[in-house]
C-alpha cells in the first residue's frame, strides 16, 4: 500500500464531506471513515507497518523529513532560478542524508524530493514554481466556483475535477506522483470541467513607452543570463567532452577553459578541466600538467565542498603523485587524509 495514496483518499473524503453541506448526514461520513480505517487495518497490514516503521527496514519509510530537509538545502543553493528542470536527481547527490544503523551512512541517494512541490521549487526556482502552482490553483478555483452554477447533469465533471485535483495535489505533498500517466489522466479530467475564463479581459491601461522598453530590456537580460550564458557554457563544455573522447586533449583543455570563462568557478567545468590535465600527465608525465590538474580539482572542491566526484579525482591524482616525486610522501599522505575526510566535515 501507499501512504501517499492513503492520505490522498482521506483528503478526498474530507473535501467530499465539506462539499456535501448537510445533504449527507455527518454520521454517514463518520461511518465511511471508520469503515475505511477498519478495511485498511484488516486487509492491508503492510500499509500500517509502513506508517509505524521507525528505522526497521527501508530508510525511505521513515526518512522523509530528512529528505525534505535535504531538498530545502537544494532550494537554498539556487532559490531564484533553480538548478534546472530535471536536474534534481543529479544535484541532490551532494545533499545525501545519513541512514541510521548503517555502516556506510551516506550511500543512500535521494534521487527525488518525495514532494512534487519541493522538487519543482528546487528545479524551477521559487518565482517560477509559485507561478505554476498559482495557475493550477486558479483553474481549480474556477472549477469549484462554477460547480454551483452547473446544470445537475453536468456537475459530475466539476466534482470529478475537484476531487482529482485534491487527490493528486495532496499526494504530491509527500511523494512524486506527477508522472506521465497520472498527469495526463488528471489534466483530461480537469479539462472536462471547463476551467478556462469565459470572457476576454482587456487591459485596463497601456504601459508608457519607457516602462515597455524597460520591461523588454529586463526580460531580455533575464533570458540572456538564464538561457544564453548557461547554454554557451554547456556548449563549450560538451565540445570539451567530445575532444576528450577523441583523445584530443589540447582542444579539450581549450574548450573547457572557454566554458570557465563564460561561467567562472562552475564545479563541474573545473572538475572536467582537471581530468583533462590529469590525462595529459598520464600520457606525458610532466609536473606542470599534474599541478594544473590538482589546482582545478581543488577549485572544484572549493566551489562545491559536498560534491563527491572532485574528491575522488583528487584522490586518484594524489596517489599518482607518489610516482612523480613532486613533494615528500608525508605531505601527500596528509593531503590524501585531508581530502578523504573533508567531505564528511563539509
Amino acid at each position: 500500500g501507499s501512504r501517499g495514496a492513503t492520505l490522498a483518499s482521506v483528503a478526498i473524503i474530507v473535501v467530499a464531506a465539506i462539499r456535501a453541506r448537510g445533504r449527507i448526514p455527518r454520521q454517514v461520513w463518520l461511518a465511511v471513515g471508520l469503515a475505511a480505517l477498519i478495511a485498511v487495518v484488516v486487509f492491508s497490514p503492510s500499509l500500517i507497518a509502513k506508517f509505524l516503521d521507525r528505522n526497521q527496514s527501508d530508510p525511505y519509510n521513515y526518512a522523509r523529513i530528512g529528505i525534505w530537509k535535504s531538498s530545502l538545502d537544494v532550494i537554498a543553493q539556487r532559490p531564484m532560478l533553480g538548478v534546472g528542470f530535471g536536474q534534481f536527481v543529479h544535484v541532490s547527490k551532494r545533499f545525501t542524508f545519513p541512514v541510521e544503523g548503517q555502516v556506510a551512512r551516506y550511500l543512500k541517494r535521494i534521487g527525488i524530493a518525495h514532494s512534487e512541490y519541493l522538487q519543482h521549487v528546487a528545479e524551477l526556482g521559487i518565482p517560477a514554481a509559485l507561478l505554476l502552482f498559482g495557475l493550477l490553483g486558479y483553474l481549480i478555483y474556477i472549477a469549484w466556483k462554477r460547480s454551483r452554477m452547473a446544470w445537475p447533469e453536468n456537475r459530475c465533471f466539476h466534482e470529478a475535477a475537484i476531487f482529482t485535483a485534491v487527490g493528486v495535489g495532496s499526494h504530491a505533498l509527500v511523494d512524486n506522483c506527477w508522472t506521465i500517466p497520472v498527469t495526463a489522466a488528471s489534466m483530461v479530467v480537469i479539462s472536462l470541467a471547463d476551467p478556462l475564463p469565459l470572457r476576454l479581459r482587456a487591459a485596463q491601461r497601456r504601459w508608457p513607452p519607457i516602462a515597455l522598453v524597460f520591461a523588454v530590456a529586463l526580460i531580455g537580460l533575464i533570458y540572456v543570463h538564464s538561457v544564453i550564458v548557461p547554454g554557451l557554457g554547456l556548449y563549450y563544455n560538451d565540445r570539451g567532452h567530445q575532444a576528450y573522447e577523441r583523445d584530443d586533449l589540447g582542444n579539450a583543455a581549450r574548450y573547457h577553459l572557454t566554458a570557465l570563462k563564460i561561467i567562472p568557478d562552475h564545479p563541474v567545468f573545473l572538475d572536467n578541466l582537471g581530468m583533462v590535465y590529469l590525462e595529459q600527465f598520464l600520457k606525458n608525465p610532466e609536473p606542470t600538467s599534474l599541478q594544473l590538474a590538482r589546482s582545478y580539482f581543488a577549485r572544484a572542491i572549493q566551489a562545491s565542498p559536498r560534491s563527491l566526484e572532485p574528491r575522488l579525482h583528487m584522490e586518484a591524482l594524489l596517489v599518482r603523485s607518489f610516482s612523480a616525486r613532486t613533494e615528500p610522501d608525508i605531505d601527500l599522505h596528509k593531503a590524501i587524509l585531508e581530502n578523504d575526510t573533508g567531505n564528511r566535515s563539509a
